[in-house]
């Protein structure tokens, strides 16, 4: 119950909140005809989205202007530069990537839905990110094959650790493969949204990789104690900045070192 009720709450929020940035004809346009894709104008950044029923605009119109607009993973204390390598895992439609390959040097990017990966590929070309790279592979605590389980109201929440869903076979790489793979000395900030998996990530990941992690901004879920992962943490040297809940089942971590 709680999760329908925090659904209907943004989705009101995101149809009322979108006239404050999208002019009203185009607002119209968007809300009440159904093509297949639409792009709109995000603080200068063109994000095509989903449109062919409500509830796929509804889905990718919030993750977009919550990477965008609000910018919650940013952390404020701190500003990318052009030799900064940023690291993103569970893209969805490339929003977070879009805003960070404007001010950093590398964004690595992963996203294992395949149709998510193709929204995003269209993103990095209408935007000309030449210096993002798009994998379209999951990111676990292990390399090979995982089952990934799509959640058929919520293209945001496909996930490889609930169990719900259509289960679809993807490729995975751990992030001590990542990082030999792309010949990543430093990752400057890495922004973790992967519906549960970040723990058995961070918790798989060797202690020599984790010190190469300079940022962390991040969303936590059920299915683990927080305190363990706030443990992987700072036992490898990271200061933990923010950790606030949003909801019941999942909260935001930021940490640094």
């Amino acid at each position: 119950m709680n999760r329908t009720w925090t659904a209907l709450k943004r989705s009101v929020y995101i149809f009322f909140y979108s006239l404050t940035f999208i002019p009203f004809l185009v607002w119209l346009r968007f809300w009440f005809t159904f093509e297949n894709e639409t792009p709109i104008s995000l603080d200068g950044l063109r994000v095509y989205m989903r449109t062919g029923s409500m509830r796929s605009k509804i889905v990718d119109l919030y993750m977009a202007v919550g990477d965008i607009l609000w910018r919650q993973y940013e952390q404020p204390d701190y500003k990318l530069s052009k030799d900064a390598v940023v690291l993103e895992i569970g893209s969805h439609i490339g929003s977070f990537a879009l805003l960070a390959s404007i001010e950093a040097g590398r964004v690595i990017t992963f996203e294992p839905d395949k149709r998510n990966f193709d929204i995003l590929k269209k993103n990095i070309e209408a935007n000309g990110a030449t210096n993002i790279t798009a994998v379209n592979k999951a990111v676990s605590d292990t390399t090979g094959k995982i089952l990934l389980y799509k959640d058929e109201r919520n293209s945001a929440a496909h996930s490889i650790v609930t169990g719900k869903g259509v289960a679809e076979e993807v490729e995975s790489l751990s992030l001590n493969d990542m990082f030999d793979n792309f010949g990543i000395e430093t990752c400057h900030f890495m922004k973790l949204d992967c519906e549960g998996a970040e723990f058995a990530i961070l918790r798989g990941t060797s202690l020599e990789t984790l010190r190469k992690i300079k940022r962390i901004s991040m969303e936590y879920h059920e299915g683990y104690a927080l305190e363990d992962l706030l443990d992987i943490l700072t036992n490898s040297g990271f200061e933990i900045t923010k950790n606030e809940p949003d909801t019941a089942y999942q909260g935001q971590i930021w940490a640094k070192r």
